[in-house]
């Protein structure tokens, strides 16, 4: 008989742990990210009336202190009008009313630039680096 060799795999059976029994829940679905809300929801409504209200009402502010003659601390270059434009800026998120008004302050201003070349309450008279530009 020939002699023949036979291969044994040897494997460590009393040396091995079973390899341990893992319980795992299914996760969660991810939450998917909300979208950012556009911007002026929340605010007061500001419609067409509300508009033209306060254009009216910036329009007949600025005759009655024109008429009444009244002192206004007025901005070297914009004037009067301007002056009370750049004022209704800084506080147009109070009332829809005043962001209008400002508005028409705007095109009161603008209207005087065109027609006059100046802007009523402009002091024309401008010392020091201004008047040489």
């Amino acid at each position: 008989m020939a002699n023949t060799a036979i291969a044994r795999y040897s494997s460590p059976v009393g040396n091995s742990r079973p390899a341990p029994i893992v319980v795992r829940m299914p996760s969660l679905p991810k939450k998917q990210e909300k979208k950012g809300k556009g911007r002026g929801r929340g605010r007061v409504a500001h419609n067409a009336q509300t508009e033209m209200m306060g254009a009216a009402v910036g329009g007949a502010l600025l005759g009655y202190l024109d008429k009444q003659g009244t002192a206004i601390p007025t901005l070297p270059v914009v004037g009067r009008a301007g002056t009370l434009a750049v004022l209704c800026y800084v506080f147009k998120d109070k009332s829809p009313w005043i962001r209008s008004a400002g508005n028409a302050f705007a095109a009161i201003a603008a209207y005087e630039l065109t027609r006059e070349g100046s802007i009523a309450g402009e002091d024309n008279h401008i010392a020091g680096v201004a008047a040489r530009l």
